[in-house]
């Protein structure tokens, strides 16, 4: 495995040490670029999958946190450095209460990609559970970058399945409704263990690509206002 960032010139180079959003968006666009849509079984190529998937992730939130301590900059009382962050709640007053009205709007772009998705009931199947994830996709980029410092993101579980047979239960980090694969066919299944609730998506370098792409748009967005 091996990720070619090119040669720069002193031009680009110049650019990328003077804004660290940009740095880290090229980092993790590089990591995306070798990240595929399958998730691997051997070895080698699942250890290159958690590699480029952390180094994605990673980068992406060094974005995130470079771009509010722009906005923070910006503000008419700034906070100190270590008190920005999206679980402060002063950092989103201080937005709302600036007494300029373009720090609102910036709060209300931030807010509508930061909540977690909340649980919807299907009346037919109460048993299962769809998910309402509108407004959450820097809160999954963010809740999947704190699970895989901790663990693997291609994780499984071994569970029995009907007429006695063995089913590989998916629970890996990007699976909100865990699913069983048995003999070819997919079924959604109600979470056995709440603590296995994550985000589930069956192509992770299209959804990465979407995160990415949305990213760029909020970045540029808040950019144009402050």
């Amino acid at each position: 495995m091996k990720i070619d960032f090119g040669s720069f010139s002193k031009q680009d180079a110049s650019k990328y040490l003077g804004d660290k959003v940009e740095l880290s968006l090229l980092i993790s666009k590089k990591c995306l670029e070798e990240i595929t849509n399958d998730f691997p079984n051997d070895s080698i190529h699942r250890i290159e999958f958690e590699i480029l998937t952390e180094g994605f992730l990673l980068f992406m939130i060094a974005a995130r946190d470079g771009l509010l301590q722009e906005i923070n900059k910006k503000l008419s009382s700034p906070l100190n450095e270590n008190r920005v962050n999206l679980q402060n709640a002063t950092f989103g007053n201080q937005l709302t209460s600036d007494p300029n009205p373009r720090f609102t709007q910036i709060w209300n772009l931030i807010s509508n990609c930061i909540q977690q998705p909340s649980k919807v009931i299907i009346t037919k199947s109460p048993q299962f559970w769809e998910w309402d994830r509108t407004n959450s996709w820097l809160w999954e980029i963010n809740a999947l970058r704190n699970k895989i410092a901790h663990r693997s993101i291609n994780g499984q579980q071994i569970i029995p399945g009907s007429n006695g047979l063995v089913t590989k239960l998916i629970i890996c980090e990007l699976s909100i409704r865990p699913i069983i694969r048995l003999n070819n066919r997919i079924n959604t299944v109600p979470i056995p263990n709440p603590k296995l609730e994550t985000i589930h998506e069956e192509k992770p370098k299209d959804y990465f690509e979407n995160c990415f792409k949305k990213f760029e748009k909020l970045k540029q967005d808040i950019r144009n206002l402050l």
